[in-house]
């Protein structure tokens, strides 16, 4: 009877032992899955950030294109009027 007792107390606790490692390990997966969420939405972020940087960079990029054309049509216009000025004077 006692030999039967313990082997069923022994039972009772490794169940109670493969229950708390079971569990563990799942606490252990919710770390996990937890983590793999966390960096899924700092990847996201970072994908959003860097989308957000090249938006505003071929912004500027155009903005300063701009510029660059407008000041190369000035100076053809200057050149040409320079060009033509010297001819005006000129006796006929």
């Amino acid at each position: 009877m006692r030999a039967q007792l313990a082997a069923q107390r022994e039972e009772r606790e490794a169940a109670a032992a493969a229950a708390a490692a079971a569990e563990r390990a799942l606490d252990a997966e919710r770390r996990t899955l937890a983590a793999a969420r966390a960096e899924a939405a700092a990847s996201a972020e970072a994908a959003d950030a860097e989308r957000a940087a090249k938006f505003t960079a071929d912004a500027e990029a155009r903005e300063l294109q701009r510029i660059l054309d407008a000041a190369n049509v000035s100076l053809a216009q200057e050149r040409c009027a320079r060009a033509v000025a010297p001819a005006w004077g000129a006796p006929a």
